[in-house]
């Protein structure tokens, strides 16, 4: 505070004056300086006034505000709550129309790829079949042609032979008739040294027949060895062949399947036809050759009696010239004979009995080969039919397994669709509500920065106006007290 102003009395006019002005500004100012606070307070009120009904009328516009925000968004919740299961109604609709729509091509194709297998298989095996009735056929007509070329080439030969023998037996009976005459002559003349002749003849014709027997029977010996030796390679490629087309079978059986068993029936049923047709010509070929060889046997018999007769008629007329010589030449002709017989007799049992020896060892290695041949083709038929079955279970399997899978895969591929389906829902409905969340809270801190915005701009109004009004009031104050010292 500033010192006490100190009053100077001067008795002056001017003094009077101004003292009295002084006090009509000091009572002017009192007066202003009242009306300044009266207007001060009634603004204050004023102010005051307004500033409630603004903060009341702020306050109901916040209010209203956030009521129809919630609203709004309430709103906006339900309308989205019913577009998103809309959206998901509409997507699951989609899925199962679109997974429906996937099945049936899927079904479609698998049929159409079914069908094409079916006519592929189908023709293959048709054509198979027509091939295998072509290549019978072809058989049959050859087996046919060759029984046919077979009987007139038996037909021809027997024909000849006939006539060989025809012709052999007129020339025998012609040399015989001309021996005979010879030997009756000779017989006249020549008795002993016929029967030294004959017993030479003799010696001769054993040595001959020894050395002849000793060379059939090493030819029988080394004709067996030879037809074993053949009848073995034959065997031996037989089971090879065998065993080469049951291999092959067996990979024709293993990429056929069920036309391989179609196929093997009609072949079956071709080859059965091609046996039937095989054995009638093998029988009628039998038959023609059988009666070619009776009537060769009968005519050969006709021809030795006709040829026998003739001989007896010349040995009797023989007889009846040679008288004694014949009986001498008989004599020794017959021990000659007697001996070079039992020589021949023993000579031919040993022949027999090597050639009945090789042709029991031939016949068994035959039938030897022939059992491994029918074991083989019996094997390789069960190996054939094992690995038919076989094939056809694993066919059957495989189909079955396939199917399965493709079951599988289908229910699988359903149970992801609605598994995804459910998840991509599910993470909508989540990333939704998340962003619901964060809207909310993003409004509600709006909501909160805007009413402490309001109430900091608010506290910031009234801190002005009370530093004006304090400005104010210092003002006034000192403008007082200036007026007050001056």
């Amino acid at each position: 505070m500033a010192d006490t102003p100190v009053t100077i009395q001067i008795p002056t006019q001017s003094l009077k004056t101004q003292t009295s002005l002084s006090n009509l500004a000091q009572s002017q100012k009192e007066f202003n300086m009242k009306l300044g606070a009266r207007l001060d307070r009634q603004n204050e009120e004023f102010f005051a006034g307004q500033d409630i009904r603004r903060f009341e009328a702020q306050s109901a516009e916040q209010r209203l505000t956030a009521q129809t925000v919630a609203q709004q968004e309430r709103e906006t919740l339900a309308a989205s709550g019913v577009q998103q299961r809309l959206n998901i109604a509409a997507t699951g609709q989609e899925s199962r129309t679109t997974a429906q729509t996937v099945g049936q091509q899927e079904r479609q194709t698998q049929r159409q790829l079914l069908v094409g297998q079916e006519r592929q298989i189908g023709l293959t095996g048709q054509e198979t079949r027509q091939t295998q009735r072509q290549l019978l056929a072809g058989q049959e007509r050859q087996i046919g042609l060759t029984g046919q070329e077979t009987r007139q080439t038996q037909r021809q030969l027997l024909a000849g032979q006939e006539r060989q023998i025809g012709l052999t037996g007129q020339e025998t009976r012609q040399t015989q008739r001309q021996l005979l005459a010879g030997q009756e002559r000779q017989i006249g003349l020549t008795g002993e040294q016929q029967r030294l002749g004959i017993e030479t003849s003799g010696q001769q014709t054993r040595q001959t027949q020894r050395q002849l027997l000793a060379g059939q029977e090493r030819q029988i010996g080394l004709t067996g060895q030879e037809t074993r030796q053949t009848q073995r390679q034959l065997l031996a490629g037989q089971e090879r062949q065998i065993g080469l087309t049951g291999e092959q079978q067996r990979l024709g059986i293993e990429t056929s399947g069920q036309q391989t068993r179609q196929t093997q029936r009609q072949l079956l049923a071709g080859q059965e036809r091609q046996i039937g047709l095989t054995g009638q010509e093998t029988r009628q070929t039998q038959s023609q050759l059988l009666a070619g060889q009776e009537r060769q046997i009968g005519l050969t018999g006709q021809e030795t009696r006709q040829t026998q007769s003739q001989l007896l008629a010349g040995q009797e007329r023989q007889i009846g010239l040679t008288g004694e010589q014949q009986r001498l030449g008989i004599e020794t002709s017959g021990q000659q004979t007697r001996q070079t017989q039992r020589q021949l007799l023993a000579g031919q049992e040993r022949q027999i009995g090597l050639t009945g020896q090789e042709t029991r060892q031939t016949q068994g290695q035959l039938l030897a080969g022939q059992e491994r041949q029918i074991g083989l083709t019996g094997e390789e038929t069960r190996r054939t039919t094992k690995v038919t079955g076989q094939e056809a279970r694993e066919t059957q399997g495989q189909l079955l397994a396939g199917q399965e899978r493709q079951i599988g895969l289908t229910g699988e591929e359903t149970r992801r669709t609605t598994k995804v389906t459910g998840q991509e829902a599910r993470e909508t409905q989540g990333q939704l509500l998340a962003g619901q969340e964060r809207q909310i809270g993003l409004t509600g801190e709006e909501t909160r920065a805007t009413v402490g915005k309001t109430a900091r701009e608010q506290r910031t109004t009234d801190l002005q106006q009370e530093m004006f009004r304090r400005y104010k009031e210092e003002r006034d104050y000192n403008q007082s007290r200036q007026a007050y010292r001056s």
